[in-house]
Parts: structure tokens; C-alpha cells; sequence
């Protein structure tokens, strides 16, 4: 039934040494594709890609008063303090207007941000609420923010 000389002919170093390099590619081909099915099934969680960046301290940024400060990557935004009760909340939005790009201005007096370039206002919450970005329904781009001590953060992703 079995032949062990046959078999000895058939199988030489090369064939062998073929099969086994086959077999290996096989593994890690399905390797690869078994951890990228897995990446993608279960992401990593927002936390584990989040950087805080250092933006300015509670002592110099006082309820109505704002900050401007930049990314590494180059985005801009406005912080502002305002009066949360008893507290100081603090929020950040994009200093760019979702509408062509233009700078928009944290205006303390009215409470919004105004854009220039056409008339565009923004809520205090970053939500149009005149001009052509309420016409096209957008709102400025919220960056997170996290007080530690008297220190304030941004939270990049």
C-alpha cells in the first residue's frame, strides 16, 4: 500500500523545500488577513488615539475672554470662558468659517462668532444661525477641551 521508496523518489530537497515555503506563505497570508478582519471588527476606543496639547491656564482666561491656538497639523481655533454657574465652562471651535474658509471672530459683546467674508454668524455653541452657513445648515468644528488643575487642554484625535 505504501511504497517508502516511491515516496522518497517523488519528494526531492526541492519539492520539499518548495512546499514548505508555500505552506509558510499560506500562514501568513492568513495571518494577516485574520488580524486585519479582527482591527476592523473591534477598533481601537477614541481614547487611545487622543493627545493633549497644552492651550493656557484658567487664570488667563476668564469668563468672556478667548484664546486663539493652533494644532500641530495646522487647524485654528478660538477658545472661549463663559460663565457656567458658579464656574467657567470653556469650548473651542475652528476660527474658519465652514462656508469658504474664511476667519471667523469670537465677538464677546454679542456672544457669537462672526465671519466677515459674508455676513455668517455662529451661536456660542458653534451652530449658524445667519448668513450662508445657516443656509447650508453648518456650524464650526468643536475641539474638546479638558481642564486638569489650572491647566487647559486640547484634546486632539
Amino acid at each position: 500500500m505504501f511504497d517508502k521508496e516511491e515516496w522518497k523518489k517523488s519528494v526531492s530537497r526541492y519539492g520539499f523545500f518548495r512546499n514548505i515555503f508555500m505552506m509558510g506563505g499560506l500562514f501568513a497570508s492568513y495571518g494577516t488577513l485574520a488580524i486585519l478582519i479582527l482591527k476592523y471588527l473591534a477598533p481601537r476606543t477614541k481614547k487611545e488615539h487622543e493627545t493633549k496639547m497644552f492651550v493656557g491656564l484658567t487664570t488667563n482666561l476668564k469668563s468672556g475672554s478667548s484664546i486663539s491656538f493652533e494644532t500641530p497639523e495646522g487647524e485654528s481655533y478660538i477658545l472661549t470662558g463663559r460663565e457656567d454657574g458658579s464656574d467657567v465652562k470653556y469650548i473651542a471651535f475652528s476660527n474658519r468659517c465652514p462656508h469658504l474658509g474664511c476667519k471667523v471672530i469670537w465677538e464677546n459683546g454679542q456672544n457669537r462668532f462672526h465671519c466677515p467674508c459674508h455676513n455668517g454668524v455662529f451661536n456660542d455653541e458653534g451652530i449658524a444661525i445667519s448668513g450662508p452657513p445657516y443656509k447650508a445648515g453648518q456650524r464650526l468644528k468643536k475641539c474638546a477641551i479638558k481642564v486638569e488643575d489650572k491647566a487647559i487642554y486640547a484634546l486632539l484625535t
